[in-house]
């Protein structure tokens, strides 16, 4: 695969939320979403580059999510390289428009929900190494949220992070096979926590507000930062790596809280 960066608009600066949609929409949700975690992958050694193309590439999984056609198998063709950077710079080009075409404030309060690059960098280091391993008080919080020891809690969280292969993707059958019988349970609790079947994350889209308080789907807040694993049957996907990372490091504080 070819880099490329994707912070530009292209040809596309005049596009609308409805013709970037139908241009999305062209493509099942997998064929983008798979392409999108191998050009993560490939992102991953490239730190100056990531910062340029993280955003989009997480503003066009959210809406693949949203809008694409659900594979009910796996798809025999990805999106190549030169589809996924128009689309990445469609993404871009609305993005401008609507920061040239809307009350600067609202554009910075619709910014402020959104998905922005920090979020899916790999620096979640720090919330692991001086609260969540050392804090008794802490780790017992953690234990009773994610029903078992937070060392082990942690070691598996990682190891099901580098279970899926570089399209994102791994079988339930498979996934489970990798551990021993009196792991298997922890690890469907994991799954069960961080993952939401392709309906349910549409219906969740409808029908929780906190992922439709935005009228414009490129700034709604992603399901995939509460529930980064995207499930069709029994087969996982992980789009975004650095989502999942974030979801078990510092983004449980917030999910402790919101469970108490």
């Amino acid at each position: 695969m070819t880099k490329f960066i994707i912070s530009d608009t292209g040809e596309y600066t005049n596009i609308s939320e409805k013709e970037l949609i139908k241009n999305i929409s062209k493509y099942s949700v997998i064929q983008i979403c798979a392409k999108i975690s191998e050009y993560y992958h490939i992102l991953r050694g490239k730190p100056r580059d990531r910062a340029r193309n993280y955003a989009a590439l997480a503003h066009l999984a959210n809406l693949a999510t949203i809008h694409c056609p659900i594979d009910k198998n796996l798809p025999e063709n990805l999106i190549d390289d030169n589809t996924l950077k128009k689309l990445c710079q469609m993404v871009n080009a609305m993005d401008s428009n609507l920061a040239r075409k809307i009350d600067i404030y609202k554009y910075l309060l619709i910014k402020a929900n959104s998905q922005f690059v920090y979020q899916f960098n790999h620096s979640y280091n720090q919330a692991i190494s001086f609260f969540l391993l050392n804090n008794i008080r802490i780790s017992k919080f953690i234990e009773n949220f994610v029903e078992m020891p937070v060392p082990t809690y942690f070691r598996l969280c990682v190891t099901l992070a580098y279970s899926f292969n570089d399209n994102g993707y791994t079988h339930f059958d498979k996934l489970i096979s990798n551990y021993v019988p009196n792991v298997q349970a922890n690890i469907k609790t994991l799954i069960k926590k961080f993952s939401l079947s392709a309906e349910l994350l549409r219906n969740f889209k409808k029908t929780k507000k906190r992922y439709n308080a935005i009228e414009i789907d490129l700034y709604s807040f992603s399901i995939l930062r509460d529930f980064p694993i995207y499930c069709i049957k029994d087969q996982y996907f992980l789009p975004i790596p650095g989502l999942l990372l974030n979801k078990i490091s510092d983004a449980i504080y917030y999910d402790i809280i919101q469970s108490y």
